[in-house]
């Protein structure tokens, strides 16, 4: 397997299959946007950053189940925290690597609240990960909707939910 030494799962149900084969770490973690996953940045930054520092031929695999949200969040952490991109960096360059990569709108206000606690600012990385990634998204008539009402309930529960993520870290 491309010579992986280390495996980090980071979903839950998932049963480490090669055990004599590779070196494993659990997290268990849910593919649901109210998942405390900040909890887990600092933990698995560390892990991370151990492993690649105990031996330059060590490789490790980060996966949930499609490789999408989880997957994708905690290596987005570990690039802000270990090499110290900002969020939107992290984000571009994992998209780059691994285009399936799409974290939950709730793992994305964490992230950018973690952010916020490393570098005291956010980068501007819209809520709405379509927009950075160039994805076309929404309809044009609904988008001139949006602006004719000016904020949306959308845009209040996003500001809502990226404070809620500020005080799980304080």
């Amino acid at each position: 397997m491309a010579g992986i030494t280390h495996i980090l799962i980071t979903a839950s149900k998932i049963n480490p299959r090669f055990k004599n084969d590779f070196n494993y770490k659990i997290l268990e973690l849910l593919d649901v946007p109210t998942q405390n996953i900040v909890q887990y940045f600092e933990e698995s930054s560390n892990h991370i950053e151990e492993v690649l520092n105990a031996d330059p031929k060590n490789k490790i695999l980060i996966h949930c189940f499609a490789g999408k949200s989880r997957a994708s969040t905690i290596t987005c952490a570990y690039l802000m925290r270990k090499r110290n991109m900002p969020l939107k960096d992290a984000l571009l360059h994992l998209k780059a690597c691994r285009p399936v990569a799409f974290p939950n709108l709730g793992f994305l206000v964490q992230l950018k609240a973690y952010e916020s606690t490393i570098f005291g600012k956010c980068s501007a990385v819209p809520l709405k990960l379509e927009q950075l990634f160039g994805i076309v998204g929404k309809l044009k008539q609904e988008g001139e909707e949006t602006e004719k009402k000016g904020a949306t309930a959308d845009e209040s529960s996003d500001a809502k939910a990226l404070n809620d993520a500020k005080e799980v870290l304080d």
